[in-house]
């Protein structure tokens, strides 16, 4: 087929593609036609549904299309690094989104509100991730950072960083949120002992660790709540 009659049907089916999302939203769309449909910006002259197809077939899934890196997506035939990098866009920037929504609720005085802040800031992470929440003695939050990334349990806290932060910025309440990548929100032993450690060392020093917050699949769990707070002897403590 001549490549100007070729260029004809996918501007076509492209403007078809367009019509459809404006007057039905997503909703109907299949996994294939919403990646398809987000290559067009970045791929402008070439069928996007047979590579929105191949994308799938190679990674297995929607979001593990998403979760993969710049080279892996690079090197699936059609593929371009634009393409790819608009791909890698879409979580940090979903996740900025989510984090401008709730960015007012300033004051994180219950579960609810804590965990509703914290979730967005854990959209797409497949390493596990510690935050450090950093409150005022009113639980008017005065900064949120990441103190390290990799395993909650495996690397140590660094609460002698933890602590010096505090106290330059006066915060006397302290929340510790960290994910569980591939499993559930159920604590594990390790992050019982590692949580009742942090409360111990940060005790002495009057910073209160009030909750440290699991996070899972979309989900939360509060070790306050659950009552795993102040439970569990440490037998070992060091700053």
């Amino acid at each position: 087929m001549p490549e100007e009659k070729k260029d004809g049907l996918h501007q076509n089916h492209r403007a078809r593609m367009r019509e459809r999302f404006l007057r039905e939203g997503t909703e109907s769309f299949a996994d294939h036609e919403l990646l398809e449909m987000l290559l067009f910006s970045a791929i402008p002259r070439k069928d996007t549904n047979e590579l929105a197809h191949l994308l799938l077939m190679e990674f297995g899934s929607l979001s593990k299309v998403v979760g993969a890196d710049v080279w892996a997506l690079s090197r699936v035939k059609g593929m371009t690094e634009s393409a790819a990098i608009l791909i890698k866009l879409i979580t940090p920037f979903y996740r900025r989104v989510l984090e401008d929504e709730v960015k007012s609720r300033k004051v994180l005085n219950n579960s609810k509100v804590i965990g509703e802040f914290l979730l967005p800031r854990f959209v797409g992470r497949s390493v596990e991730t510690v935050y450090v929440l950093y409150l005022d003695a009113a639980c008017k939050l005065l900064r949120c950072e990441v103190i390290s990334e990799g395993s909650f349990t495996n690397v140590p806290l660094d609460l002698r960083k933890i602590a010096e932060t505090s106290f330059k910025y006066n915060a006397v309440n302290l929340i510790l949120a960290h994910n569980h990548p591939y499993g559930t929100t159920k604590p594990s032993q390790k992050d019982i002992f590692v949580t009742e450690q942090a409360h111990a060392v940060l005790g002495k020093l009057s910073l209160h660790l009030l909750d440290h917050f699991i996070i899972a699949g979309g989900r939360y769990l509060s070790m306050m709540e659950q009552g795993l707070l102040g439970v569990q002897r440490v037998t070992s403590i060091s700053l």
